[in-house]
């Protein structure tokens, strides 16, 4: 089970230098278990318990986040 997580995030200014509105703009960009794992429990019989159900241990699975902040 391997887990990984990217961020990136930039200033919008940089490329739309002459537009004033871009001033304190930035862009992210999120990506969070982009391999899909999940852990696996089982116990002696190989039945899952109901309190280690995938779906209960890790909700979201993967997600992408894309988020536009500016500051006045």
């Amino acid at each position: 089970m391997c887990k990984i997580n990217i961020t990136a995030s930039m200033s919008v200014h940089h490329f739309l230098r002459r537009q004033e509105w871009s001033r304190h703009l930035g862009l992210k960009l999120e990506v969070s278990n982009i391999t899909g794992a999940r852990q696996r429990v089982r116990d002696a019989t190989g039945a899952i318990p109901y309190r280690y159900q995938p779906d209960l241990l890790d909700a979201l699975g993967r997600t992408v986040v894309l988020s536009l902040r500016k500051l006045f």
